[in-house]
């Protein structure tokens, strides 16, 4: 490969016989008349006077070409690209240092600057009933299931829910459901909350929801079949304590008006998470 040639002023490559830098325009042989711009010999310039217009010229400080055995990487097109897609700000001090065009600059910085600005105003989720992250919350479970136990759960079963409202003062604060029987967050209801109402992935529920299903008889067909309607209990309780807030159920829709064909109950369909949800917002805003 021959020598490439680079202009002294902005180090960007030149043609050997270029008199005039295509980039930052330095001269780089002759003489440029600083009236009309001609750039021409100096040999043209008889008596220090401009062959085009006359006028009486004053040398310009030339800039040379430097011979250069090959090109330099910052010089690459590629190699700066790279730079700006995985450590954009050296990529831009590269692309400054590069005998570039300017213009070619100055597009190239503002399209990194515009994707730049476009990420940070970029809006997160928004919506009002977003999922947060519940993995890290299962550590403070012992505290969410405190007071609870199969034999209080079958009291509520047989006694029905108590719907007096706890004489102490409600905490303010997120909320967490929880699935008893499984000790893990009901996802399906939990995902339905306000926004406000979430916990994030690393504090402690101020408020703590048990929801049990179940069926319960709700009526009893011509041919002695009894039918069962869904029940969703909800109790509210402060974590760590069990401290008893506030009980109610939710029912889900009734078994079918029909009479059971071939014998055996018939049940109703399940408490919908949404109107668990809602029963739960209901009592958190009363």
């Amino acid at each position: 490969m021959g020598a490439v040639y680079t202009c002294s002023g902005c180090h960007a490559v030149v043609a050997r016989d270029a008199s005039v830098c295509p980039h930052c325009h330095a001269l780089l042989s002759g003489i440029r008349c600083t009236s009309c711009g001609f750039v021409g010999p100096e040999s043209s310039f008889a008596h220090d006077l401009c062959p085009r217009c006359g006028s009486r010229v004053n040398r310009v400080p030339q800039q040379s070409r430097t011979p250069n055995t090959g090109q330099r990487l910052r010089d690459n097109w590629w190699f700066i690209a790279l730079l700006l897609f995985f450590f954009f700000p050296a990529g831009l001090i590269m692309l400054w240092l590069n005998g570039w065009a300017k213009r070619t600059k100055v597009i190239v910085t503002a399209v990194v600057a515009g994707a730049l600005v476009l990420a940070a105003l970029s809006p997160g989720q928004t919506d009002n009933h977003s999922t947060p992250v519940y993995h890290n919350l299962t550590a403070h479970m012992s505290a969410y299931l405190a007071g609870y136990s199969s034999s209080w759960a079958q009291s509520r079963w047989n006694n029905g829910a108590d719907s007096t409202i706890s004489t102490i003062q409600w905490p303010t604060g997120t909320v967490i459901v929880i699935d008893p029987s499984t000790r893990d967050v009901d996802y399906a209801v939990q995902s339905l909350l306000p926004k406000a109402d979430q916990p994030n992935a690393t504090m402690q529920a101020a408020i703590v929801v048990w929801v049990q299903s179940n069926y319960s008889a709700c009526c009893t067909y011509t041919d002695g079949e009894t039918g069962y309607q869904a029940v969703a209990n909800i109790t509210f309780v402060q974590p760590g304590t069990g401290h008893l807030l506030a009980e109610q159920d939710v029912t889900g829709p009734p078994p079918s008006d029909a009479v059971p064909a071939g014998g055996g109950g018939v049940y109703g369909g399940a408490v919908a998470a949404s109107d668990i949800a809602g029963a739960i917002t209901s009592q958190l805003d009363s």
